[in-house]
């Protein structure tokens, strides 16, 4: 598949989140919705709300932020 992407490697927390973060908002800055929570297909709403969304994340490997 052509397109722009590529692989890195995540290492602190702090990246973990700017590239959740990144993927939450693709939706939202392609009109497709207008909060990140509103995509149907997102984990927004899961990791705003556990108990929402059609996926489920498994919280214990995602890493705690010490700051925002």
């Amino acid at each position: 598949m052509r397109g722009g992407g590529y692989d890195c490697n995540l290492w602190t927390p702090e990246h973990i989140w700017d590239k959740i973060r990144y993927i939450h908002e693709n939706p939202v800055l392609r009109g497709l919705c207008n909060q990140p929570d509103d995509w149907q297909w997102s984990s927004a709403r899961t990791f705003r709300d556990c108990t929402k969304g059609l996926l489920k994340i498994d919280d214990r490997s995602i890493p705690v932020l010490t700051h925002q």
